[in-house]
């Protein structure tokens, strides 16, 4: 049994859209009972009572945030995900598999699953495929993941659970990525090696990572602010069922482009759940050195 959760769209009537999207369903056969949000029902009560009423395919109809809260809340449900996708980022659409809105309804016909690893915002909600913190200028930013903590000087940090470039995944592990310009003294310089160029981006893999900055910088989800730093990142050992266009469930193998973390540094040992406290360290005057690998990314 399918079960539609729809976002409000702004200067839209839910109705007229409910019956279009009707009409499209029933000619594929995958018509089912549809609810959209409003200020009195979030998605999160439609979610439940999608599975009261016995729906095996909670879809999501809209953008990456309603996707995400459509997602938080069928974590631990033997119901599996699909998305239809409504000005979502490019991350989603790819993970998908769907170019167009045609190509999605065709996806949910066929019905093919991929088990995706998710991301938590400590406090906060889920994510498909990533998070980000921007900034218009390189600035510093304090990163504990892996038992270390480094200064980092970037524009932005993308915390993913596929990489926007290779499009790989890896069960209980999150991608961060630099964009911009990268100094630490100690971690990064022993893991990094050559002066990295603007606009380049480095990437590790790992469990959980916290992020602070001097200032408070919002975290972004789908185009919307959900948080801001200091703010934890995790991988989540639950996995969802969704509907992709093309199913896959076996996790790729960790390719040579991926790495591994280095381990010889020789910093105390922090847990990225811990509080980091006092300032963010001040840059030093020489750059990090080199890249475990460079690719250009764009994430929109």
């Amino acid at each position: 049994m399918y079960f539609y959760v729809i976002e409000a769209q702004r200067n839209r009537s839910p109705a007229r859209e409910q019956a279009k999207l009707k009409e499209d369903l029933q000619k594929l056969g995958i018509a089912g009972e549809m609810a959209t949000t409003n200020p009195l029902r979030s998605a999160a009560e439609l979610v439940q009572l999608g599975l009261q009423k016995g729906a095996t395919t909670i879809i999501a109809v809209g953008d990456d945030r309603h996707v995400s809260e459509v997602a938080t809340h069928l974590i631990g449900t033997p119901a599996a995900l699909g998305v239809l996708p409504i000005q979502a980022s490019a991350g989603l659409v790819e993970l998908l598999g769907a170019a167009s809105w045609k190509d999605a309804l065709l996806a949910l016909k066929a019905r093919k699953f991929r088990s995706v690893t998710l991301g938590e915002v400590i406090r906060g909600p889920v994510f498909l495929t990533h998070a980000s913190l921007q900034s218009r200028l390189p600035t510093l930013f304090q990163v504990v993941f892996d038992g270390y903590a480094a200064t980092v000087q970037t524009k932005e940090i993308v915390v993913a659970t596929i990489h926007p470039v290779t499009g790989e995944a890896f069960p209980g592990r999150l991608h961060v990525l630099f964009r911009g310009e990268v100094r630490d003294k100690g971690l990064f310089a022993k893991m990094f090696g050559s002066a990295p160029k603007e606009d380049w981006t480095s990437s590790f893999l790992v469990e959980a990572v916290r992020v602070q900055a001097r200032d408070a910088f919002p975290v972004i989800i789908g185009g919307e602010r959900i948080a801001e730093t200091p703010v934890i990142f995790r991988a989540l050992s639950e996995k969802l069922r969704l509907i992709v266009a093309k199913g896959d469930d076996a996790p790729p193998a960790i390719s040579a482009r991926s790495g591994q973390n280095s381990r010889q540094d020789e910093k105390r040992p922090i847990s990225p759940l811990d509080e980091v406290e006092g300032p963010v360290p001040a840059p030093i005057a020489k750059p990090a050195a080199r890249y475990w690998h460079q690719v250009e990314v764009s994430v929109q």
